[in-house]
């Protein structure tokens, strides 16, 4: 059946196994330590294997492997010795009777026999897990009557802390935490908190002061900053378990009514309280509704104030947002900030001096200006408008940082006309442009095609403000702008002469700087440009990262190169660039997104490169960024499609490679995303392949499926899984995936109340 295709310009059978030449590719330190050009066996030749001298009865080894397997569960590296092994069993046997019966103070005796023999490495996580289970049916329920002592209770409390620490298994210190709460001792809970903070790993400030960010600077984005707020529950910084015990401590502080105490204990955590940690705990509050309602009242808000005191999660958050088009979450958290600045309950100042002990967060300059590019980006200039009346009102000054923004909204708009007038407006202010506002105007005059006043743009720029006053991080993307509006234009010779001037006075080109050269040489398959732009970029002692490699295979692919491949790890290997999994895994999905057969057999051939690499663990990425290609594109010629999906699965397969749920999210995401009956066909065969192979949904699997199936218009369909999430009832809704099931059925009851006129 192959032989069918070999006369068609498709993708071609035998490119699903391309000959790979017999080198490997040489090392740096670019992606991973430089590998030797003699490989050391991976096993000691000269040592042949024996037989243990000491050889244990059966039931002695497996006792010993089974203590050291729980030790290695728990995540230490330390063993408790031999002769412990024996104090450690009885002990931890009677500590577990203890708690089985209840007594709890005996059951501290046991604990702190164990403490105080260094034996708690021992402890694997599932034990403790049931240590802690133990616990919290020990502990009374809230307003149920007790004879529970003081020493009980400190016990508990010194157990189920220990257990927090030792295996994350938090149910009991949150349980002791509420105990405190209903009997109206909140500060008890608090400082139980406090000594879970102490003790924890997870306490650290992950925090970004706004007030000490420069006009104009970009705020810094660490992985603990981006949290991602934005669809689904799955967020940085959420564990169940650690969200439940902040919880806690927030209801404390709600029992106290102390809003902006429990504002400065979420913002001295690294973990948040998701909707889902809040909704699914509500339930423990039920002996206080006036204390449930206050803390629906707290979290919401205190989510609020985390985003502001954190600039660069706030720009992460509404990036997110205008990517989803989520316009209507943007205007309510919008909302929320504006109601966080002023009332009563206002906690977040306007102003630096404004600060106060109900005032600990401030709304930076930085953060209003991503609302306003935001709301511009998505075509609201109605709302940018009301923006800027709403700083006005606030006695808010637009500085710099504002202007920038909004000239960056519209860029995006294309409005040039209305960034020259607001340009001029801005100098009549007296607020003086810095190197990123000149990028933002550079920008706009590049893509109206007045490359000519981008260039007076420039030099006014440089004649105004001197490079040596200004970082070279600030200098140089507005270089590399003009430089990238230049060659659109198709104006290299300036380009050119602005490359030379950063060579020589600075800003010094970086990577962005080459890359953006290759790709406007690697579009007009001039290699000669291509050739020498590399060539400089090594000459000034820079390495290229996988845009660069990826757009050279590009256009030698596109020229028709049959030796593309070749020929770009041939430059891989000159640099000294040892690829590890991310550069290999850039590559293929960048040369599946571009759909052309030749890219796609490109794709495949780096996958067995990357698969015979002694050195790369595969993982299913990879392997899932080609089948989504194939899934994401209505071929021509279905038949090569499956087969190479076929193929692609058989690898997955042979390096023993399974697909998880994440995988299926990708993959359900793109057939989605193909338009033609095919796709939606294959997204029900992705969902039942789930279901047969037990795989567990979650609330992110059932958003991916809905939101898709409502993107192409699949109301009904989205109807019917509706019906089946509540058939089959392993997932609780909640959040942005209840809100997608709310609106398919309204959607669904609207239909049904028109009646036939509906399908008209």
């Amino acid at each position: 059946m192959l032989l069918r295709h070999t006369n068609k310009a498709v993708l071609l059978p035998d490119f699903l196994v391309p000959g790979l030449l017999n080198y490997r590719a040489a090392s740096s330190s670019a992606s991973r330590p430089a590998r030797d050009k003699q490989a050391k066996p991976a096993y000691d030749t000269a040592k042949l294997a024996v037989f243990p001298v000491d050889c244990k009865p059966a039931p002695a080894l497996y006792k010993n492997i089974t203590e050291r397997i729980n030790a290695l569960h728990s995540g230490s590296n330390t063993l408790a010795q031999d002769e412990n092994i024996g104090a450690f069993n009885a002990t931890a046997g009677k500590l577990r009777t203890a708690l089985k019966a209840g007594d709890v103070l005996a059951a501290f005796k046991y604990w702190t026999s164990l403490e105080e023999k260094g034996l708690f490495s021992v402890l694997g996580v599932t034990i403790v897990e049931g240590y802690s289970e133990l616990i919290t049916d020990i502990i009374p329920a809230p307003n149920k009557p007790h004879t529970w002592t003081h020493a009980e209770r400190e016990a508990a409390e010194h157990i189920a802390l220990g257990a927090a620490t030792i295996g994350k298994a938090t149910r009991a210190l949150s349980a002791c935490m509420l105990h405190s709460i209903s009997g109206g001792d909140p500060d008890a809970a608090l400082a139980l908190f406090d000594r879970y903070l102490a003790v924890s790993s997870e306490s650290l400030q992950t925090n970004v002061d706004p007030g000490k960010a420069e006009l104009g600077e970009k705020p810094r984005e660490t992985h603990s900053e981006s949290h991602n707020i934005s669809l689904t529950d799955k967020i940085l910084g959420y564990s169940p378990g650690r969200s439940e015990v902040l919880l806690m401590a927030t209801a404390a502080h709600a029992a106290k009514d102390a809003f902006p105490d429990a504002l400065r204990t979420y913002l001295r955590t690294s973990f948040r309280i998701p909707p889902s940690a809040l909704q699914g705990n509500l339930k423990a509050f039920a002996f206080d509704p006036s204390l449930r309602a206050k803390v629906q009242f707290f979290v919401p808000r205190l989510e609020i104030g985390r985003l502001i005191a954190n600039p660069a999660s706030l720009r992460q958050h509404i990036s997110n947002l205008v990517d989803a088009h989520a316009l209507d979450r943007l205007q309510r958290d919008y909302k929320a900030i504006l109601d966080a600045t002023s009332g009563p309950d206002a906690f977040v100042a306007l102003h630096v001096d404004a600060v106060t002990d109900t005032k600990p967060v401030i709304m930076a300059e930085a953060s209003w200006g991503d609302f306003l590019t935001a709301f511009l980006r998505l075509r609201r200039q109605d709302l940018a408008e009301k923006l800027w009346d709403d700083m006005v009102a606030r006695t808010i000054i637009p500085g710099v940082v504002t202007w920038t923004a909004l000239f960056d909204g519209y860029d995006s708009l294309g409005k040039v006309e209305g960034t020259l007038a607001g340009w001029e407006a801005m100098l009549a202010q007296g607020v003086k442009p810095n190197a990123f506002t000149y990028r933002s105007l550079c920008s706009v005059l590049c893509t109206a095609r007045r490359p000519d006043d981008a260039l007076k743009a420039m030099k006014d720029f440089e004649d105004t403000l001197p490079k040596k006053s200004h970082p070279v991080e600030n200098t140089l993307p507005l270089y590399n702008t003009l430089i990238h509006g230049l060659l659109t234009n198709s104006r290299e010779a300036e380009a050119s002469t602005i490359l030379q001037k950063m060579q020589e006075g600075g800003p010094k080109p970086n990577v962005v700087t080459y890359n953006t050269f290759l790709r406007y040489f690697g579009r007009k398959a001039d290699f000669k440009g291509l050739g020498s732009t590399l060539e400089r970029l090594t000459t000034d002692g820079l390495v290229g990262d996988t845009f660069t490699f990826t757009t050279i295979l590009s256009a030698l692919l596109k020229a028709g190169r049959e030796d593309a491949e070749e020929i770009t790890f041939n430059l891989i290997n000159k640099q000294k660039v040892a690829p590890d999994t991310g550069f290999y895994t850039a590559l293929i999905d960048h040369q599946v997104r571009l759909k052309e057969p030749q890219n796609m057999k490109a794709a495949l051939s780096i996958l067995k490169r990357m698969e015979q690499d002694p050195e790369i663990r595969m993982n299913p990425v990879p392997y899932t960024s080609i089948l989504a290609g194939i899934y994401r594109v209505h071929w021509l010629d279905p038949e090569v499609a499956e087969e190479c999906k076929e193929y692609v699965i058989s690898r997955m397969k042979s390096s023993s490679t399974s697909p998880n749920r994440v995988t299926y999210h990708i993959l359900i995401s793109a057939t989605l995303e193909n338009q033609h009956p095919e796709g939606l066909q294959q997204a029900l065969s992705l969902y039942r392949e789930m279901r047969r192979r037990l795989i567990g949904m979650s609330n992110d699997t059932w958003y991916v499926l809905l939101n898709g199936l409502i993107q192409r218009g699949e109301w009904a369909m989205a109807n019917e899984m509706v019906a089946d999430l509540r058939k089959i009832g392993d997932v609780k809704p909640v959040g942005a995936t209840l809100k997608l099931v709310d609106r398919i059925r309204k959607h669904a009851l609207q239909k049904a109340h028109r009646g036939p006129s509906a399908y008209i």
